[in-house]
């Protein structure tokens, strides 16, 4: 027992209400738990109990043991002297509080404890994976309120985007969405070439985005490989001129060991196709309803030369050319998605909001290691919306043992039975 379990016992009131009485044999009920006060001060505010007749509203305090009001130095701090209830585990002395003190010990069905201490002892990377119900309807609730809270702690990054270019959505989307282009490698590499254009140059210069694009990247440096990079060589030094640009250093961008599609000149060149047919790129995501429109705005083709090259200069067997399907949902899901729900939270949009859940629950579910171990467990997930609540769920809830602030732990726990003794399967 410690104070964290107990309190999600207290909150989620996870013990037995029959015959409940105080320390000195008061019969007492729990009208109201109250609310969990996540500062310094008593543990939950605005409780309600009633001690025979009496009805009492008021904040209440929790600890394992009696004597850590003392251990606390409670006794001498006057936030505590309005206290209500003194709700412990159990009584190991006699305070002489003013208020009565409720021993749970005895309350507490011992197969819930047991079934707590397997998933806090467990070695699995999913706790509760001989526990899981797969069936269980709640699944589905669960999964959607995890994909919102990893939406909000995405659109949280996003939003330090939106300060830094001070409130210009077209210009941070751009940085977000280069940045989601250059995959996990070249991440950092292309949000430093956002960092470097401006989007209205976008408009202004989409006939030779490409030069601007690879020439700001440093990827024109040298000698002109061929005709193509000489071309792209040449514009470019007029807009390094007309917007007095510096390239970055070629050696910060990585294509070792990657595949073709991902090499960074492909990117570039792709995204170099998207701004030249759309450079007002979001304003144009904000008017669209349906998602195969949004799809549509990315699956674009580069240049020609693109076609059978991966690199200037080297002809390659390798055909890439328009951005793939899977790239196209990725970058829904890490960039588009999350800006959308990040503007229409800051701008009270909940329709764009609800659009962007929409979509999410439109694309298909991914397939990656993570996902598989619970498919493995005979989840089904049936969305990419679902996949994505299953990866919040497993970094920050399953690898850090937070089954008591899991909706699904909850319910695990609620279905223990004080006849039925714990047994894991």
């Amino acid at each position: 027992m410690n104070e964290k379990l107990l309190s999600f016992l207290w909150k989620h009131q996870l013990f037995r209400k029959e015959n409940l009485c105080t320390a000195d044999g008061e019969i007492i009920q729990i009208i109201s738990p109250g609310l969990l006060n996540e500062d310094a001060g008593p543990d939950f505010f605005n409780g309600r109990i009633r001690l025979g007749q009496l009805e009492l509203a008021g904040n209440i305090e929790l600890h394992v043991k009696s004597s850590d009001w003392l251990k606390h130095g409670h006794e001498q701090d006057q936030a505590y002297d309005s206290i209500i209830l003194h709700v412990v585990y159990e009584q190991d002395t006699s305070l002489g509080l003013p208020c009565p003190e409720l021993v749970l010990k005895d309350f507490i069905d011992a197969s819930l404890l047991e079934k707590h201490r397997y998933l806090a002892a467990s070695l699995d990377e999913i706790p509760c994976a001989s526990l899981l119900e797969p069936s269980d309807a709640q699944w589905k609730f669960w999964l959607d309120r995890m994909y919102v809270e990893r939406l909000e702690r995405k659109a949280r990054e996003m939003e330090k985007v939106v300060l830094f270019h001070a409130g210009h959505w077209e210009q941070s989307f751009m940085q977000v969405l280069f940045k989601s282009f250059g995959m996990r490698v070249n991440a950092v590499p292309m949000e430093m070439l956002a960092a470097q254009l401006h989007h209205e140059w976008l408009a202004r210069e989409c006939h030779r985005l490409e030069a601007l694009f690879f020439g700001t990247a440093g990827l024109l440096q040298g000698k002109a490989a061929d005709a193509y990079q000489q071309a792209c060589m040449e514009e470019f030094r007029i807009l390094q001129r007309k917007y007095d640009l510096t390239a970055l250093s070629p050696g910060i961008w990585k294509s070792h060991r990657m595949r073709p599609a991902n090499f960074p000149q492909i990117r570039l060149a792709q995204l170099a196709a998207i701004y030249s047919r759309t450079p007002a790129l979001f304003q144009k995501l904000l008017s669209l309803e349906e998602l195969t429109e949004v799809r549509a705005l990315f699956r674009v083709s580069p240049d020609p030369y693109w076609q059978d090259h991966l690199r200037f200069g080297k002809a390659s067997r390798h055909t890439v050319g328009q951005v793939g399907w899977d790239s196209i949902e990725l970058i829904l899901l890490n960039a588009v998605l999350p800006f959308l729900f990040l503007y229409a939270d800051r701008n009270h949009l909940p329709d764009v909001q609800e659009k962007a859940l929409d979509w999410a629950a439109e694309l298909k579910p991914e397939n990656n290691k993570i996902i598989r171990k619970y498919k493995d467990l005979g989840l089904k997930p049936e969305s990419a919306m679902e996949t994505q609540g299953l990866l919040q769920l497993y970094h920050h809830y399953c690898l850090n043992k937070r089954c008591l602030d899991c909706a699904m732990g909850l319910r695990m726990l609620k279905l223990a039975k004080q006849d039925e003794p714990f047994q894991p399967s």
